[in-house]
């Protein structure tokens, strides 16, 4: 641990270690805003020519892999941080094609005037997790000791 803490000191960065599988999501002396957060995605296909008025589908996340850890579910405070749209081609989304949407949503609520051809649009929900820890850990104070 001696020589991790040399070489991220000789990089200019703190070392973290964790007690617990992988990373721990905080405890409770963190703050909500300093939180781990999920990110999760929906989309709608659609075909146009046609007018796009619909609210956006929201993400369960109680179907994602880490809801044992995050007793989220389907929240009205999951945030939207961005819509996005591509074009379909043989089932494969255009990269050329990507419009960004976000700003063109108001509560929720999308309304584009979607071109020619088979579009995908997709939203992206972020969400504080609403545990402290997914591990027991000790005492902050041993947590935050610098290593000798």
């Amino acid at each position: 641990m001696v020589d991790q803490k040399k070489a991220g000191k000789g990089l200019g960065m703190s070392v973290c270690l964790t007690f617990g599988p992988g990373w721990t999501f905080g405890g409770s002396w963190v703050k909500q805003e300093d939180r781990s957060q999920v990110l999760g995605a929906t989309s709608v296909e659609v075909e146009g020519p046609d007018l796009f008025k619909q609210t956006l589908p929201q993400y369960d996340f109680n179907q994602s892999s880490l809801t044992s850890y995050t007793k989220m579910g389907r929240s009205p405070d999951a945030k939207l941080v961005a819509v996005v749209t591509g074009r379909l081609f043989e089932g494969q989304l255009q990269e050329s094609s990507l419009i960004e949407l976000t700003s063109k949503v108001k509560k929720r609520h999308l309304q584009w005037r979607v071109p020619e051809g088979h579009w995908r649009i997709m939203a992206f929900w972020l969400k504080y997790t609403e545990t402290e820890s997914s591990a027991k850990l000790p005492a902050p104070e041993l947590v935050h000791r610098p290593l000798q």
